[in-house]
C-alpha cells in the first residue's frame, strides 16, 4: 500500500484537452456529492459520497501537481524573453512565440487554480460528510426504542414478520435460482477446487513448519514468523472458498447489484473471520508450547483452542444478521431484534470464554499441596472487571431499549481484542526480527582490535537492533491506537485517503517535504555511506598497502576520505529531499554566533584535527612528547588525539594542543633510535682497549644497526677520569631503552673480564688524633686533623 500511495498519480503528462475533461468531470462529481447531502440518512450512501469526494480531491491534487512544473517552465521561458517595452516592436517570430507562451501560461494557470479549488471543495465535502456521519452515529447510539421484552415491541414484530419473511424468502429464491442456473460441472469443479485448496493448505502448513525450523536463524524469530505465516494462511483460505462460491452463483445468471454487493462483503468477512481464527490459534499454539508467543499455561491454551474459531464464526454470522435486514429494507423491529441478538451472542461468547479461561488458569496454577492459587496481575484484574462491566451495561441497554448502544459497546470489545492481539503479534515479530537479524554472531574480535568505528561490530549491531525495534513497535502502537479510535472518528476509508494524500507532502517555507523524497533521501544517505565504507575499506586494505606511504600516512588518507565521503553523502541526501545547500546558508549564518561562543573549542579542535591529517606534523604511530605526556599516537579523531603511554594507559589530548604548543616528535623525520652510553675510566686506563671493548659490544648486539655504524669517542678528561662516549642506532626509539640496558650489562661484563676498574671520585675522610698540649690547668683534648686516605678499590677485582 505504501508503494502504491507514494507512486506518481500520472505516469505521463496529460494534454490540455484531457485536463479540461478531467476537471469538468471532477466538477460534476463534486456537485453531485454536495446535492442534498444534509438530508441523507443512509450511512452507506454517505460513505459512497465521501469516497467520491476524496477521489476528486486526490485527482485534483494530482492534476495541480502535474501542471505546476509546466507552468513554471512557461513562466521561465517568458522571463527569458523579457518584458516588452512600451512602444517597442519586436520580431514577428519572437512576438508569435511570446503570444503562444502567454496563452499557454494563462491556460495552465487557470487549470491549476481550478484543480486546487476542486481539491479544497472535495476536502470540505468529505469533512462535511464525516461530520454528518458522526452526528448520525451519536444520534443512533443515544436513540431509545421499545424494549425487546415489552409487549409493544413484540406486537410490532408479529405484524412486520410476514412481510420481512417474504423478502427473506425472495432473497433465498434468488440465490437458489442462481445456483440452479450454474451448470453442475461448474459446481463439481468448484467443489474439487475447494478440496484441493484445503489439501494444499495442510501441505503449506507442513512446509512452513519445516522451513521455519531449518531455514530461519535460531531464535525467537522462528516462532513469530511461523505465527505470521499461519495467520496469513488462515486469512486467505476461507476468503478463497467464499470467492469460489460467489463465482459459482454468478456463473449462470448474474446476481442483482445488492445481492452481489452482499456476496462480495461476505467474502471480505470470511477473510476477517479466518484472520481472527488464525490469529487466536497462532497466539495460543495449543499443541506446540515451545512455539507459543503468549505466556500462558499449557492447560489454558489447550482448553481454549475452541474460542478463536467459535468467535470467528459468531462474528461472520453477526455481520450477516446485521447486513441482511439492511439489504432487504426490513422493518425497524426486525433490525432491532437482529442487533439485540448480535449483542447478546457476542457478549455471551466472550463471557463464557473468560469464565473458562479463569477456571483453567486456577487449575493449572493451583499448588497441589496448599491448594493456593496465585492472584492475577492487577492490570489483568482491572481489565477483566472493566469487560464484565461493559457486558452488564450492554445487557441492561438491550433490556431498556438502547439496542444500538449495546451492540456498539460489545462490538467495540471484540474490535479491541482483535486490534490488541494483532498489535502484539506485530510487535513480537518486529522485535524478534531485528534482534535475530542484526545481532547475529559475526566475526570474533581479537583482543586490542579497534571496533569503535566498525559498522559490523556487535555493539553497533545491538544498538541498531534496539533502536529499529523500538521505532517499529512505536509505529505499531500508534497505528493500533488509530484503529481503536476509528469507530469514534475516521474509519478505514479515511485512513487510506490520509495515506494516499501523503505524496503531496508537507510545506515548510519554500521546501516541500514529501514522504517519497524523505524515503529517497534516506536510501541515498545509507547507500552513499555504504559506498564510502566499502571504498574506504578498499583503500585501507587493498590500494594503500601497495603504495610507498607509511602506515601513518595510509591511515590519515583513509580518515580524510571518510570525512569527505560523509560530507558528500549528507549533501546528496539533502538534495534528494529537496533541500539544496544554498537553502541552509541562513542556518549556518544563524548558528555562527553560537559557534563563535559555545562551540568555539569544538570547532577549533575539529579544524586542528584536519590540519594534523593534512600537514602531518604528527601522525599515527609517532612517538611524541607534549606537556609532560609522552607516548605513541594511536588515533587522530575529529576532536582529540589518543596517545598511549608507556604503562599502556591512554591519554586524550585535544587537537589544538598540537597546533598551538611545542611538540617533541621523536619519530617525525627519522624513525631510528639513538643508544648512547657514557663511561668514566681512570687516567691510567688503556684508552684504545676500552674503545675496542665498547665497539665490540655495540657491534655484537643484534638490534644495533650496521648503518649508521656504531662509534666510540673520547669526550675529554674530567678531573682524573677519561670520559668515553659510545653511540649506536636501533630501528625504533622505543627499543633504545632496552638495548641500552643490555649494552651496559655487556660492557661491564667485558671490563670485568679484562680486569679493568672504572674511575671513582676521591673521598676525603677526617681521622681523630690526640692533642699533646692544652690550655693551662686543663687536660689534653683530641683535635681533628685532616688526612688524605686513598679510596677503596672499585671495579673489577676490588
Amino acid at each position: 500500500m505504501l508503494a502504491v500511495t507514494l507512486a506518481p498519480a500520472y505516469a505521463q503528462q496529460p494534454t490540455s484537452a484531457e485536463t479540461d475533461v478531467a476537471l469538468d468531470d471532477a466538477r460534476k462529481q463534486i456537485d453531485a456529492v454536495q446535492t442534498g447531502v444534509a438530508d441523507v440518512t443512509d450511512d452507506a450512501e454517505l460513505i459512497r459520497r465521501r469516497t467520491t469526494a476524496l477521489d476528486v480531491q486526490t485527482k485534483a491534487d494530482a492534476i495541480a501537481e502535474a501542471l505546476a512544473p509546466q507552468l513554471t517552465s512557461v513562466q521561465a521561458r517568458l522571463g527569458e524573453l523579457g518584458p516588452l517595452a512600451a512602444g517597442a516592436k519586436e520580431a514577428a517570430d519572437v512576438a508569435a512565440q511570446r503570444a503562444q507562451l502567454e496563452k499557454s501560461r494563462v491556460a495552465l494557470d487557470a487549470q491549476v487554480k481550478l484543480a486546487r479549488l476542486l481539491s479544497v471543495e472535495g476536502g470540505q465535502a468529505a469533512e462535511q460528510i464525516s461530520g454528518l456521519r458522526r452526528s448520525q452515529f451519536q444520534a443512533r447510539l443515544g436513540e431509545r426504542r421499545a424494549s425487546v421484552v415489552g409487549a409493544l415491541f413484540w406486537r410490532e414484530f408479529r405484524s412486520d414478520a410476514p412481510r420481512d419473511a417474504n423478502r427473506l424468502m425472495a432473497l433465498g429464491a434468488e440465490l437458489g435460482a442462481a445456483a440452479v442456473a450454474t451448470p453442475y460441472w461448474v459446481w463439481i469443479a468448484i467443489a474439487l477446487a475447494i478440496v484441493v485448496l484445503l489439501a494444499l493448505r495442510l501441505a503449506i502448513v507442513r512446509l512452513i513448519l519445516r522451513l521455519t525450523a531449518t531455514r530461519v536463524p535460531p531464535g525467537r524469530l522462528r516462532r513469530s514468523l511461523l505465527a505470521l505465516a499461519l495467520v496469513m494462511l488462515a486469512t486467505a483460505t476461507p476468503g478463497l472458498v467464499a470467492a469460489l462460491i460467489t463465482l459459482g452463483l454468478n456463473w449462470g445468471t448474474p446476481l442483482a447489484s445488492d445481492t452481489e454487493a452482499f456476496m462480495i462483503g461476505l467474502v471480505g468477512m470470511a477473510c476477517f473471520g479466518g484472520y481472527i481464527a488464525g490469529l487466536g490459534k497462532a497466539l495460543l499454539s495449543p499443541f506446540r508450547s515451545s512455539w507459543r508467543l503468549l505466556p500462558i499455561p499449557d492447560l489454558v491454551a489447550l482448553r481454549m483452542r475452541w474460542f478463536p474459531l467459535v468467535l470467528a464464526i459468531v462474528i461472520v454470522l453477526a455481520w450477516v444478521g446485521e447486513r441482511v435486514p439492511v439489504m432487504l429494507n426490513a422493518s425497524l423491529t426486525i433490525t432491532i431484534a437482529a442487533n439485540a441478538v448480535v449483542a447478546l451472542v457476542l457478549g455471551v461468547t466472550i463471557g463464557i470464554a473468560m469464565l473458562r479461561a479463569e477456571r483453567m488458569r486456577r487449575n493449572a496454577l493451583r499448588d497441589p499441596e496448599t491448594l493456593i492459587v496465585p492472584p492475577r496481575p492487577f492490570w489483568l484484574s482491572l481489565l477483566m472487571a472493566a469487560t464484565w462491566l461493559v457486558f452488564a451495561v450492554s445487557f441492561v441497554s438491550v433490556l431498556i431499549g438502547y439496542v444500538a448502544f449495546a451492540g456498539f459497546v460489545v462490538k467495540q470489545v471484540v474490535w479491541t481484542l482483535v486490534v490488541v492481539c494483532s498489535g502484539y503479534l506485530l510487535s513480537v515479530l518486529i522485535e524478534d526480527g531485528f534482534t535475530t537479524l542484526l545481532t547475529s554472531p559475526g566475526k570474533e574480535t581479537k583482543e586490542g582490535e579497534d571496533t569503535k568505528n566498525d559498522l559490523a561490530s556487535p555493539r553497533v549491531r545491538d544498538q541498531a537492533a534496539v533502536l529499529l525495534s523500538g521505532l517499529g513497535r512505536l509505529f505499531v502502537l500508534l497505528f493500533a491506537l488509530v484503529l481503536l479510535l476509528a469507530p469514534f472518528g475516521e474509519g478505514p476509508l479515511e485512513l487510506v485517503h490520509r495515506a494516499d494524500q501523503l505524496h503531496n507532502g508537507l510545506s515548510i517555507g519554500e521546501v516541500q517535504i514529501r514522504p517519497g523524497a524523505v524515503l529517497q533521501a534516506v536510501l541515498v544517505l545509507f547507500g552513499s555511506l555504504l559506498a564510502v565504507r566499502i571504498f574506504k575499506g578498499w583503500l585501507q586494505n587493498r590500494y594503500l598497502p601497495t603504495t610507498t606511504f607509511d602506515p601513518g600516512m595510509q591511515l590519515s588518507a583513509t580518515t580524510l576520505f571518510g570525512y569527505f565521503g560523509v560530507v558528500v553523502s549528507i549533501a546528496l541526501a539533502m538534495s534528494a529531499v529537496g533541500v539544496g545547500l544554498e537553502r541552509v546558508a541562513w542556518v549556518a549564518s544563524a548558528l555562527s554566533v553560537g559557534i563563535g561562543f559555545g562551540l568555539q573549542a569544538v570547532v577549533q579542535n575539529f579544524v586542528s584535527g584536519l590540519i594534523l591529517l593534512a600537514e602531518r606534523p604528527v601522525k599515527v604511530g609517532d612517538w611524541v612528547s607534549l606537556g609532560g605526556v609522552e607516548g605513541d599516537i594511536l588515533r587522530i579523531n575529529v576532536r582529540a588525539t589518543e596517545i598511549q603511554m608507556g604503562d599502556r594507559s591512554t591519554v586524550i589530548v585535544p587537537n589544538s594542543e598540537f597546533i598551538t604548543k611545542t611538540v617533541r616528535n621523536v619519530t617525525h623525520s627519522n624513525p631510528l633510535g639513538l643508544v648512547q652510553i657514557k663511561l668514566p675510566m681512570p687516567l691510567g686506563t688503556d684508552a684504545q682497549k676500552v674503545r675496542k671493548l665498547m665497539q665490540e659490544a655495540f657491534e655484537a648486539h643484534e638490534d644495533v644497526l650496521d648503518t649508521p655504524a656504531p662509534s666510540v669517542a673520547l669526550d675529554g678528561i674530567d678531573g682524573s677520569n677519561l670520559m668515553f662516549n659510545a653511540s649506536g642506532f636501533v630501528s625504533s626509539p622505543r627499543a633504545a631503552y632496552g638495548v641500552r640496558s643490555a649494552l651496559l650489562f655487556d660492557v661491564l661484563s667485558r671490563l670485568n673480564a679484562e680486569g679493568m676498574a672504572m674511575a671513582k671520585q676521591n673521598t676525603t675522610m677526617l681521622i681523630s688524633a690526640p692533642l699533646t698540649g692544652g690550655l693551662p690547668g686543663q687536660p689534653g683534648l683530641p683535635v681533628q686533623t685532616p688526612q688524605a686516605v686513598p679510596p677503596p678499590p672499585v671495579g673489577p677485582g676490588a
